[in-house]
């Protein structure tokens, strides 16, 4: 197991153990001070991320080579760096669609976009 986060006490006990499982499988990773935030909303953008690594580690999908597909959306500036390959490599692989004009990369998620 990898080490807790800072704010691991934060963690729900029932979901502690799969917090710090998908930690150790690279799917979830903690901000540069080693925190989770698991009282914070989720962005879509981080849902992205999560979803993206999980389908890598299956080997579902692969790190895309690049391209301009991002800058069709009006908001591509707004994916955030650590973001930007995940959700390229989703869009190109027709997982992840926005709304036609935007990916709201930096709004919280709602349940049905999750599905």
């Amino acid at each position: 197991m990898p080490k807790p986060y800072n704010d691991q006490k934060e963690v729900p006990e029932w979901a502690s153990d799969a917090v710090l499982q998908a930690t150790a499988m690279g799917i979830l990773k903690g901000d540069s001070d080693n925190n989770f935030h698991p009282n914070d909303d989720i962005t879509r953008q981080d849902m992205f991320v999560i979803t993206y690594n999980l389908m890598e580690k299956l080997g579902i999908v692969k790190q895309s080579e690049g391209g301009m597909v991002l800058r069709e959306f009006k908001d591509s500036n707004q994916v955030a760096e650590y973001a930007y390959m995940p959700i390229l490599t989703l869009v190109q692989n027709g997982m992840v669609k926005g709304d036609g004009y935007a990916l709201s990369s930096a709004r919280s998620a709602t349940k049905a976009e999750a599905a």
